[in-house]
């Protein structure tokens, strides 16, 4: 607690009842190439709550080259509590490994809503086991940055979503990936957010059955594949929006349904179907409000 400018370095941060670094308060701290195996399990006593690294009320924080594996909660957590009233800005989460983390891989929990200004990048997931939190990176806060970071899961298809954007004010996911999970994004009470360049490889739906459900969000540049033995799923559905949508020039292939539309607003501009069963958009309702629907090509085997 209170540590400034410290550095945790090729440390073995493994098999702790709890966590392998507890943070709070901290201001400049790093932690770089630490190896962080099974926290919550020291093999004489466990617990559902371990963690690699857990940072509270932290400011400029490095997390660099660490491999966080097999805990029994959290991979990595950053954290706010209601009644903190400073904010937490800063951390860099990059160049890590994590592996079946049994709730999470990477969480960014605001309860506080004091989480701003947050970065992970170039991260890998590794996946064998399905997360109870029902995803592997959960991302809360405003203006927190996801790139280039890659999720793919060996085995049978992974149930629950990739990345989720729960919560969320000017946060974007761009040039990530998931590979063979029921859904690559999860997009619950999102605010003019952003997904660009992601892609969805061997996946039932690009976010879920509920869809996009928040306000100004914006898909774009982005490419998602059918995987699976479903024959009824819907590529992107947007009828749960609360705002306008933008989707914008993405791929959606070999689903039953490509977009899924109802009364909303939304701008569809420049999107391909192909391998479409039912057909590449399916729109319900008559009415419509500020819907664009512009320079698409949408196919179907039965129109």
């Amino acid at each position: 607690s209170n540590c400034d400018r410290v550095t945790v370095r090729d440390c073995n941060l493994s098999n702790n009842y709890f966590y392998g670094v507890e943070d709070r308060d901290g201001v400049g701290n790093k932690y770089i190439n630490n190896y962080c195996d099974t926290n919550g399990n020291t093999t004489v006593a466990t617990s559902t709550g371990g963690r690699g690294i857990n940072l509270w009320r932290t400011v400029d924080t490095l997390v660099s080259g660490n491999s966080f594996v097999n805990s029994t909660e959290y991979g990595f957590r950053l954290y706010s509590q209601t009644g903190d009233a400073t904010a937490i800005k800063g951390a860099r989460v990059i160049g890590n490994y994590f592996s079946n983390n049994a709730a999470c891989d990477i969480v960014v929990y605001n309860e506080a809503a004091t989480l701003t200004r947050h970065l992970f990048a170039d991260n890998i997931i590794e996946s064998t086991v399905n997360p109870t939190l029902g995803g592997h990176v959960v991302l809360q806060g405003s203006n927190v940055t996801c790139s280039n970071t890659h999720l793919y899961r060996t085995g049978t298809m992974g149930t629950g979503f990739g990345f989720q954007l729960f919560q969320t004010t000017h946060c974007s996911i761009v040039d990530c990936s998931a590979e063979n999970i029921s859904a690559a994004l999860a997009i619950s009470t999102a605010t003019n957010c952003v997904i660009d360049g992601f892609i969805g490889d061997s996946v039932a739906t690009a976010a879920g059955a509920a869809g996009i459900v928040g306000t100004g969000v914006t898909l774009r540049n982005c490419r998602f594949y059918h995987g699976g033995a479903g024959s009824t799923d819907v590529a992107l559905a947007n009828y749960n929006a609360t705002g306008k949508s933008y989707i914008e020039n993405n791929l959606f292939s070999g689903f039953d349904v490509g977009v899924y539309i109802g009364t909303e607003a939304v701008s569809l501009r420049d999107n391909t179907t192909v391998g479409s069963t039912t057909a590449g958009m399916r729109k319900d309702s008559d009415a419509q409000a500020g819907q664009e629907i512009i320079g698409n090509v949408w196919d179907s085997t039965n129109p």
